[in-house]
């Protein structure tokens, strides 16, 4: 039932981007949701959005502001979440960079750095805080919404099969956003490595039970790529493990970063407890869609009078029953 109604509200979706599609066209043709930037991605998100938000409230039966103040009630844990994990994933950026020094394929541009004035550092910082907007947006649909709805229990085979699925709709999703892309050579692994991306943020979400440790998490991958291209501070080589071109460079569509992130969620499995412990704002769990269910935080009352969702996810450490 859940996963027919994903189907039905995602081809919802893409029949209204599609007549949004037409009105560019015919209205504002330098414009199309295709688009990375401007009026076209942000309509693009709005339509979810507003698709998502109706659906949580009119089919999952859950009150969104419920969801939200949970969090904000837990804001310390928020914000340490957030920057626990931003800081982890450019670490993570920065030592596979200093891998990729050391094999010969990245290198420090002196020139670049010489080059580093006032206005390029505000247009890297504005970078990020539009790539902090954009991975908040995405975890909300994608992890906040798409995930936790599938995932309906905290047993281990629905726990997998939410993450697996979510991820293979968040890296299929971006067709959208990647159609120029489509006749590349690389446009498949770029692809698959959009979903290994997905199942390391969908992981994190399910062991930490915070979504604000997959926007951090998100916005800290993002973010390094977009200091990169803002700066040009690191030169490639060509080299196709990872995913660089003579014609240009994703780091995603190559199989070192596909490693990495299979690395990335293994380890993050393996210490989910000490995580959870420190972390853990809500039960990632998306239970009976009832009034009054389906959401369960750790403050007791945190979601304006909903009292945690039963399920042995509540407590911390849990990846699902079978995994405990």
């Amino acid at each position: 039932m859940r996963y027919r109604n994903i189907v039905l509200l995602i081809l919802g979706i893409g029949i209204v981007a599609a007549l949004a599609e037409l009105a560019f066209h015919a209205f504002l043709p330098q414009y199309s949701i295709t688009q990375r930037s401007g009026p076209g991605q942000i309509t693009l998100y709005g339509i979810g959005l507003a698709a998502i938000l109706w659906f949580t409230v009119a089919v999952a039966r859950i009150n969104p502001v419920a969801f939200l103040v949970g969090y904000l009630h837990d804001w310390r844990r928020l914000v340490t979440g957030f920057a626990v994990m931003f800081l982890i994933a450019m670490a993570a950026m920065l030592l596979l960079h200093v891998s990729m020094g050391i094999v010969g394929t990245a290198r420090f541009s002196n020139p670049a750095w010489e080059a580093m004035t006032l206005k390029v550092w505000e247009r890297t910082v504005v970078g990020l805080l539009v790539v902090i907007v954009l991975a908040t947006t995405e975890e909300l649909i994608f992890r906040g919404f798409l995930l936790r709805y599938l995932r309906w229990n905290d047993t281990l085979g629905v726990t997998v099969a939410a993450v697996i699925v979510s991820s293979a709709i968040f890296s299929l999703l971006h067709v959208i956003a990647l159609q120029s892309a489509i006749r590349q050579p690389d446009y498949v692994p770029l692809l698959f490595g959009l979903f290994m991306f997905g199942l390391l943020l969908g992981t994190v979400y399910v062991v930490t039970g915070s979504l604000a440790c997959t926007i951090g998490m998100h916005a800290g991958l993002l973010g390094f790529k977009v200091i990169q291209r803002k700066t040009g501070l690191i030169i490639y080589s060509p080299d196709w493990f990872f995913g660089i071109r003579n014609n240009g460079y994703d780091l995603r569509s190559g199989p070192g970063i596909w490693l990495a992130l299979l690395i990335a969620a293994c380890a993050f499995v393996l210490w989910r407890h000490w995580l959870r412990q420190r972390l853990w704002i809500e039960t990632a769990v998306a239970a009976d869609p009832k009034p009054g269910q389906g959401i369960g935080f750790r403050l007791e009352g945190a979601s304006t009078g909903l009292s945690a969702a039963a399920g042995a996810d509540s407590r911390p450490g849990g990846l699902g029953a079978a995994a405990r």
